[in-house]
């Protein structure tokens, strides 16, 4: 960060003088600031997209005033891919491809399923490797989890087809109840 840059970060907040960073998030590798007040007892950490933004416009950003990256690329913090959207239009933009977005249902033609959707976080390929190997007794769900990180219902929807429902599945689903008294 330039000289330029901090003394416009100042103007907009006169009140948090000490500016640390950049740091980048370790969970999804954006950028963030520590804006503290002099006696460093008040900080708050402002993603550097919505300081750049707010630098751009020349105020702070109000009530459901939020920043877009244009390119969807949540690393890029340039201040030409930034621009402003309300809350409600931003989330309705990052859900798009999901079957619902903000409660509504999404058409189906404008569905994405599987690796289409920029929500997945398996390909098609590994989805069908995985449903083969559990079929196959080669893998367990357990061993799935851990090499995927996914928690145990997501692994259960993954190889029984509530997701991916797109692919062919091979696993047949264990039969639920209680086994009758006699």
């Amino acid at each position: 960060m330039d000289k330029s840059e901090k003394d416009s970060i100042l103007e907009l907040y006169p009140d948090k003088p000490v500016v640390y960073g950049p740091y980048v998030r370790s969970d999804n590798q954006r950028k963030m600031l520590v804006l503290c007040d002099v006696d460093k007892k008040n900080c708050i950490t402002p993603l550097l997209a919505r300081v750049r933004l707010e630098i751009k416009l020349g105020r702070r950003l109000v009530g459901d005033e939020t920043v877009d990256h244009h390119d969807e690329d949540r690393t890029n913090d340039d201040p030409d891919n930034l621009r402003l959207l309300p809350k409600g239009e931003n989330s309705r933009k990052s859900l798009t491809g999901n079957t619902y977005s903000l409660g509504r249902a999404v058409p189906v033609e404008e569905r994405r399923y599987g690796q289409s959707n920029k929500m997945a976080k398996l390909s098609d390929d590994q989805v069908l490797d995985f449903r083969r190997r559990y079929s196959s007794g080669e893998v367990t769900k357990q061993q799935i989890q851990e090499e995927t990180g996914m928690v145990e219902k997501s692994v259960r929807s993954l190889l029984y087809g509530d997701t991916y429902s797109h692919l062919p599945c091979t696993v047949n689903r264990p039969k639920s109840g209680r086994p009758k008294s006699k």
